[in-house]
């Protein structure tokens, strides 16, 4: 599609209005430039153009319907841009100027999503940014009847949201009412401290493999406090805690191994432990501890914000409104969970957030002390505490790069954080099938560039 013309857009959906010139020449293979004004909000625009395009529009009335025809769009008018008027305007000058090139990640990303997309397996948001560049894709495969995604869809972040934990954690320890070297059972004041946060479903793999009477669970809170297994033992996941494996009910179980302290085993109730930790050191429950020090600090809306947590002893669900219907893959495709997976503002994750919202969180924790302290904010990617360090040469890539998986049955999610000369590259998976995640790797990789040798 080539008008031989810019245009210039403004769309209003969800009560914003967004502005800017469309560079037309280049929509027929897909890609296009966008000139955000009045601060406009790119990523957003991307993706609404992204939606629009799937229609496959020849002219910019068939465009401009396109963009009607989104649920959340009220109002769109475009007016072609005199060419006298590209003057200063670096991606909107005529041929022969040097026109802006895409960072090397970026270009990289948005070769995958395109083959992503050609395979029609993948269902959810993707998107990737650096600095004022980004790459996104909103996928629903013919196998899963689903509306349409965008940027504002809430997804189950799964386990992506131990991150929360983990910084909430250093904030106390920042405040003085924590310290990393203690051990936990310093801070739980009661032996129902010890117990799980809520009783929902989210819970239901792990429940059962941890003690179920009042005996073997005074035999964990005796083992924990024995073997004075610390906060930060918890952060790394290295306290022993053997929750989540089949209990063997013809051998005595063990639900802390001495043995595998200091020793990397993956533990969602040593996070528990450290919601339980953050509520008495705070003086306000966990949830509300996430939203206000965390989300709201990052300056997501306050109702995204409210939507992303709930109080699990008060069973506030208002967190699953508009989420997507949750799909497993079988032998015949993909089946709807009938039994949805309740998100666990619990330690263990789960917030119901949308890519835009886990991105700027991501950018305000990372780019800003607004969260953190550069000191701290340092002691928390050298120490792996909430989120995992991987140094790129272990697995045969020069860069760095931080993150944390999450996944349950029926939903999937991912976020990585590259690091670079140019800044910080994020990439963010969200989907509601329970194996969406299984391509986080390959798009990671296919950022991180060419492989090196193994030390």
């Amino acid at each position: 599609m080539s008008l031989g013309n810019d245009f210039h857009f403004k769309i209003s959906t969800g009560g914003k209005t967004y502005e800017f010139d469309l560079r037309t020449a280049q929509m027929g293979s897909g890609r296009f430039s966008i000139i955000p004004k009045n601060e406009a909000d790119a990523t957003a625009i991307n993706m609404l153009l992204q939606r629009a395009f799937e229609e496959n529009p020849s002219t910019v009335e068939e465009l401009s319907r396109g963009l009607k025809h989104i649920p959340s769009v009220t109002h769109v008018s475009a007016h072609p841009i005199s060419k006298t008027h590209r003057v200063g305007i670096q991606s909107l000058q005529t041929e022969g100027a040097k026109k802006t090139v895409k960072s090397k990640r970026i270009q990289a990303a948005e070769g995958f999503l395109q083959k992503l997309k050609k395979k029609d397996e993948f269902s959810g948001v993707i998107l990737v940014q650096q600095g004022k560049e980004s790459a996104m894709q909103a996928f629903s495969p013919k196998g899963i009847e689903q509306a349409r995604f965008d940027l504002d869809t809430p997804f189950n972040i799964a386990s992506v949201g131990k991150w929360f934990t983990g910084i909430a954690v250093l904030q106390l320890v920042e405040q003085g009412k924590l310290d990393l070297e203690q051990p936990v059972w310093k801070y739980l004041l009661d032996p129902s401290d010890y117990q799980l946060l809520g009783t929902h479903s989210s819970h239901s793999e792990y429940r059962s493999s941890l003690p179920q009477n009042e005996k073997d669970m005074g035999k964990l809170i005796e083992d924990i406090k024995k073997s004075g297994i610390t906060i930060r033992q918890l952060l790394t996941m290295k306290s022993g805690l053997e929750d989540g494996d089949p209990i063997d009910k013809e051998k005595p179980r063990t639900f802390l191994d001495p043995e595998g302290i200091n020793k990397e085993r993956y533990s969602n109730y040593g996070y528990q432990l450290l919601a339980r930790v953050i509520q008495n050191q705070s003086g306000i429950t966990f949830s509300e501890y996430i939203k206000d020090n965390i989300l709201l600090k990052s300056g997501i809306s306050s109702e995204n914000a409210a939507r992303a947590v709930y109080d699990v002893e008060s069973n506030d669900y208002q967190s699953l409104q508009n989420a997507p219907d949750q799909f497993q893959k079988s032998d015949n495709g993909y089946s709807k969970l009938t039994d949805r997976i309740i998100p666990s503002t619990d330690g263990n994750g789960c917030y119901r957030m949308n890519a835009k919202d886990l991105l700027t969180v991501s950018r305000s924790i990372m780019e800003t002390e607004d969260i953190l302290s550069s000191s701290i904010k340092t002691k928390m990617l050298e120490g792996a505490l909430g989120i995992y360090n991987k140094s790129g040469q272990s697995v045969g890539y020069k860069s760095k790069f931080y993150g944390r998986p999450g996944e349950d049955l029926g939903m999937s999610a991912g976020l990585d954080i590259i690091e670079g000369e140019e800044g910080f590259t994020y990439s963010i998976i969200l989907s509601n099938q329970g194996d969406g995640n299984k391509c986080r790797g390959d798009l990671r990789n296919t950022m991180l560039g060419p492989r090196i040798d193994k030390p």
